[in-house]
């Protein structure tokens, strides 16, 4: 016999190249998932948050006196905030 038949070549090397392959896949395929992520993270950026702050004070008398509240913007990564002010 001067050749080898195709079903014999696959029968000899998949056992050898088989196991290298699975892990190059998975790997691969974690590697296009990172990369996908970031895309879309880069592509819609996320929105803006407001947080409310109140500075209260209690009194001798136990009542809740509010002595300052403010409105703030929190971005989030990757968000960039403008302010009026």
């Amino acid at each position: 016999m001067l050749y080898f038949p195709d079903e014999h070549k696959y029968a000899i090397y998949t056992p050898l190249f088989g196991p290298l392959a699975l892990p190059l896949l998975m790997a691969l395929l974690k590697e296009l998932q990172a990369m996908f992520r970031g895309w879309k993270t880069r592509r819609f950026k996320t929105e803006v948050q407001e947080s409310n702050t109140l500075v209260v004070k209690e009194t001798k008398d136990r009542e809740s006196k509010l002595i300052e509240e403010s409105t703030e913007l929190a971005a989030t990564e990757g968000t960039v905030v403008e302010s009026d002010g």
